[in-house]
């Protein structure tokens, strides 16, 4: 368990990297008027593949990370496929954004001509083709597919001399070429990008600076791409087969998948251009994740108050949580958002106000999760009390205690104490007062604190995940009934938005307390020092993707019911729908059932 947990932390904190960056990436590129040339359209796409592959990580082999479901050959077959369509395509586009750059100081005259727009599509259609038919002609046409090892957690070929040969020359030979093909190609533009920027004279002084400086970003960016994939397939196919530690060997062999989510950083890193676009976004980034924030938690909110399976105490909590989402958002969209693009700064007793009330509706969602998770821990493992703890009345107690607890706490610690939370202009984040009375009070009653909540809260929907498969598989081992497709989905999707909500408010704490002091640049510190606040934001998106009955709840879609395909006696049904309720998070159903079973 402790090596599924590590490696499941270290697949979604890479993978979500590489989503927020190359989303960034690509929404900043669409913009950008000088990124509306060849080089611009071919970055866009491989910012595409990067995405999908950090959305394949995230959805497929991080929730797989953390449960013992196995999923069946062909499903990881289709994935290990479909990963592979990805990757060859990244690999492509990275050789032509090389040629393109070699073009463009080799061939200036007739570089227009032959990297015309639309020879540009037509080139990177020839390469999603190209991949498509290797990938299908080599892992499923002659059998070498590329499954999903669960014992080790990493996609992997079959052991047969067959398909060693075969994956040797067609992936590891064959992309190696590539790769080298695309580092050589950057070299020669490099070295010949110097050279005729030294022969220009007549241009202003400026211009060339500013013309040099374009040319060594793209070239740079191109050159970091292509080495990060040649160092990535020479660990899977090198040094992975002589690793016999299950953490490393992940680490190892995923790197081929972890360095597509890695390009969005190395982007921002090499082309100055693109990063100062970025930037400039500051008020864009706030007001658009804010924005999605509101629309997902209202959608939550609304839904949950007319779905029957959320009249109950899991319900209630859900959502109150989402109240403290929407409230958080507002509070962003309102003050926050405004203030990044006008020089207008409030007055310090304005801005500890909002700040404190920030810090309350943080507080509250940090205990209402808590709370959340206690709740499925109750239903599992306390079934036939579970009415008692966890009556209505008993839960809008929790709330409202959890409300009396945040003020009293915030008021108290950062109030009355002295340690105000107010807006930093100059950064645009809320910060403390630096001194060493502030800093030990919120270390200890901010970080330390919720961390503890936190660990407390993913630890509970742990246990609970493992007990309510352990229950179902009782039930199914005495019945005989086998596990439908929907009822693994639902547990799946238990597990992933446990997992996912408490991860990342844990995230959001590390990256404010530990990294955020370490940054300099105003942007990547606003993104840092601000995610406690998005956190919440996303949690509308985890629930929404995690709770497939709240999703069709949302799309208007009806929900089957359950008792209607299973066709066993009248006792067995009932005590087969509460295991799925207790999955669904519908566990009020369970205990008020539970008498049914008699």
């Amino acid at each position: 368990m402790l090596y599924q947990l590590i490696n499941s932390i270290i697949t979604v904190f890479i993978m979500t990297f590489g989503l927020i960056t190359n989303i960034l990436i690509l929404t900043t590129v669409r913009k950008m008027s000088s990124m509306r040339s060849s080089f611009g359209i071919i970055t866009k796409n491989q910012a595409v593949c990067n995405i999908l592959m950090c959305f394949l990580f995230l959805i497929f082999v991080g929730p797989l990370q953390l449960s013992d479901f196995k999923p069946s050959y062909e499903s990881s077959r289709f994935v290990g496929l479909t990963s592979m369509i990805i990757y060859e395509s990244a690999a492509q586009l990275n050789l032509i954004n090389s040629i393109n750059r070699f073009f463009a100081v080799y061939t200036i005259f007739f570089y227009d001509r032959i990297f015309s727009s639309l020879n540009t599509y037509f080139m990177i259609t020839i390469a999603y083709v190209i991949s498509i038919s290797i990938c299908v002609t080599f892992y499923e046409i002659l059998g070498c597919y590329l499954y999903f090892e669960s014992e080790y957690w990493i996609f992997s070929y079959p052991e047969s001399e067959h398909c060693t040969h075969l994956t040797w020359y067609c992936d590891f030979i064959f992309n190696i070429v590539l790769v080298v093909s695309t580092l050589i190609l950057n070299l020669l533009a490099a070295y010949k990008a110097r050279k005729l920027h030294r022969q220009i004279t007549s241009l202003d002084q400026n211009m060339m600076s500013y013309q040099r400086q374009r040319d060594l970003n793209f070239i740079r960016q191109s050159f970091f791409q292509g080495l990060s994939m040649s160092v990535a397939l020479i660990f899977y196919h090198i040094t992975a087969p002589l690793i016999n530690n299950k953490i490393l060997l992940f680490l190892d062999a995923s790197l081929w998948a972890f360095m597509l989510a890695f390009e969005g950083g190395i982007i921002l890193l090499s082309n100055r251009e693109i990063f100062t676009a970025i930037k400039q976004k500051k008020t864009e980034i706030t007001s658009s994740i804010m924005s999605f924030g509101l629309v997902t938690n209202i959608l939550v909110w609304i839904t949950a108050r007319k779905l029957n399976s959320m009249r109950s105490s899991f319900g209630i909590i859900t959502k109150n949580q989402a109240i403290c989402n929407i409230l958080m958002c507002l509070l962003f969209l309102i003050f926050v958002g405004p203030l990044q693009f006008t020089p207008l700064k409030l007055p310090y007793k304005a801005s500890r106000f909002v700040g404190t009330v920030s810090m309350i509706i943080y507080e509250i969602a940090a205990q209402l999760n808590f709370f959340n998770s206690l709740n499925r821990f109750c239903a599992v493992y306390m079934i036939f009390y579970y009415d008692r703890i966890f009556s209505n009345f008993n839960t809008y107690c929790l709330r409202n205690f959890a409300i009396v607890v945040s003020v009293a706490m915030c008021v108290t610690f950062y109030e009355f104490f002295g340690c105000y939370l107010y807006f930093e202009t100059e950064f645009w984040y809320f910060a403390y007062p630096e001194d060493e009375h502030c800093d030990s009070l919120t270390w200890y009653c901010d970080f330390v604190f919720n961390i503890g909540l936190v660990v407390s809260t993913m630890i509970l929907n742990l246990l609970a995940a493992y007990k309510a498969g352990k229950l179902h598989r009782i039930v199914s081992d005495t019945t005989g009934i086998r596990m439908s497709k929907d009822q693994k989905k639902r547990e799946i999707n238990f597990i992933r938005q446990s997992f996912f909500q408490g991860l990342s408010m844990s995230v959001a704490l590390v990256f404010y307390r530990i990294t955020a002091p370490m940054i300099t640049d105003k942007i990547l510190l606003c993104l840092d020092a601000n995610l406690w606040a998005f956190m919440l934001a996303f949690e509308g998106g985890i629930i929404l993707l995690s709770n497939q009955e709240m999703l069709m709840a949302v799309k208007k879609k009806r929900h089957g019911s359950l008792v209607n395909f299973i066709q066993t006696n009248h006792s067995m049904v009932y005590f087969r729908t509460d295991i799925v309720s207790i999955r669904t998070g519908n566990l009020d159903y369970v205990v008020s059932n539970h008498g049914r079973m008699e």
